[in-house]
Parts: C-alpha cells; sequence; structure tokens
C-alpha cells in the first residue's frame, strides 16, 4: 500500500452523517490504519511540537485535517486545547478514540470525506493539515479561522517525485506554492525543503485581527 493519502478512482458514495464519502477510499484507509504499526502512528508532527512550544500555545480550539489516528490531535488536547479531528477512515477513528482514552483526553473525532467536506468559518484558534493535500480545502481552511488564528500545513512537493516517479504529479506541492495560496494570511515561516528527505514545503501563517493595510511614508 503507498505512502500517500491521494487515490484516485472512479468514487461510489455513501451517505453517513449528511457527508458523502468515498466508499473507495474509504476502504482503502481502512486497510491501511488497521495494519499501521503503533511506533508509526504515535508522534505528533515535528513542526506542529516546535511552533506549539516555541510559540507557548496552551488553548484554544484546533482542528486536524486528516488526521489519522489522532497523535497530533491527542498532543494537542493534552496541551488544553479543544480538538476536532476530521478523517475519512472510521478505523483510523476508532483507534483513535481509544488513544485518547488512554492519553486521558477527550478529542471529537469526525468521520467524513475531506473531498466534499467544510470546516464552520471563524471557528479555530489553530488549523493543522499533515501529509495530505487538498487545494479545494484551502480557502474552507483559511476561512475557519478565527481573527489570530493560526494555520500549519506540511505536505510533500515535486522534489519526491526523484526518488519516487510512481507518485501521483497532482497531489504535489509546486515549489514555492503554499505562500501563493495563504497570502491573504500573515506568513511567518515557510520553505520547501521539510521533512527527512527534504521534500516537504510547509507554511505557518496566522490570520490578522484587522486586514493588512500598507501606508507608504511621507
Amino acid at each position: 500500500m503507498p505512502p500517500w493519502r491521494y487515490l484516485t478512482s472512479d468514487f461510489r458514495y455513501l451517505a453517513l452523517g449528511g457527508e458523502a464519502i468515498s466508499i473507495s477510499d474509504q476502504e482503502r484507509w481502512d486497510t491501511r490504519w488497521a495494519t499501521a504499526k503503533e511506533a508509526h502512528v504515535r508522534e505528533p508532527h515535528s513542526l506542529l511540537v516546535r511552533f506549539v512550544s516555541q510559540a507557548g500555545l496552551t488553548r484554544g480550539r484546533a482542528l486536524d485535517v486528516a488526521c489519522g489516528v489522532g497523535q497530533n490531535a491527542i498532543w494537542l488536547a493534552q496541551r488544553g486545547f479543544t480538538v476536532d479531528a476530521v478523517d475519512i477512515s472510521p478505523v483510523a477513528m476508532e483507534r483513535g478514540r481509544i488513544a485518547a482514552a488512554q492519553a486521558g483526553v477527550n478529542v471529537n473525532f469526525v468521520q467524513a470525506d475531506l473531498d466534499v467536506w467544510t470546516p464552520p468559518a471563524n471557528t479555530f484558534d489553530l488549523v493543522i493539515g499533515f501529509r495530505f493535500l487538498s487545494r479545494r480545502l484551502w480557502p474552507h481552511l483559511q476561512a475557519a479561522l478565527q481573527p489570530g488564528g493560526w494555520l500549519l500545513y506540511q505536505t510533500f512537493n515535486l522534489c519526491k517525485l526523484a526518488p519516487d516517479s510512481d507518485f501521483p504529479r497532482e497531489y504535489l506541492l509546486d515549489i514555492g506554492e503554499l505562500p501563493r495560496a495563504f497570502a491573504g494570511l500573515k506568513i511567518v515561516e515557510a520553505g520547501d525543503d521539510g521533512g527527512p528527505s527534504r521534500d516537504q514545503s510547509w507554511i505557518v501563517c496566522r490570520k490578522l485581527s484587522l486586514p493588512q493595510v500598507y501606508v507608504s511614508e511621507l
């Protein structure tokens, strides 16, 4: 089973909780998460750990998109966040609920297909997404932030084609794409050489309380 979340097929849909679920994607991810090694799914993402620790964030409402088994959501809940965690796989959701209970925290796990699901607007203090690419979702993630809210995003870019030429190109970021996509937010840091193989792009940005105003010097 390839390690990416970007699976294409002729979709059949099942209505579940008011959302359309791609049965093909759901079944494939159920299979992956049912066999995933515990060591692989327990560690929170390094960008999340570094940023939250450096910024001193300890509370607020957070959204984790394509959360998998919820290691990032659980880590945030342990630090005082109220977390909604969204993924297509009910197997991942169940593993996440068990892990959250073992950690003694509450996480609101939501099963939904991110190809059609959208978050509520002006709701979250922190939005995160790792190793997942849905350009359709980007404007909704920005809108989901409350004023002053933060967005952290990291996934593979075109550099991944060098060692893995079969990886679907449509699910890879162009170099420099994230700063262009999130230009409406205040960009704190961004780059294109992240991850162990230096083939991932990342961005840390913030929704300003007021629109940016530029005044020329007199």
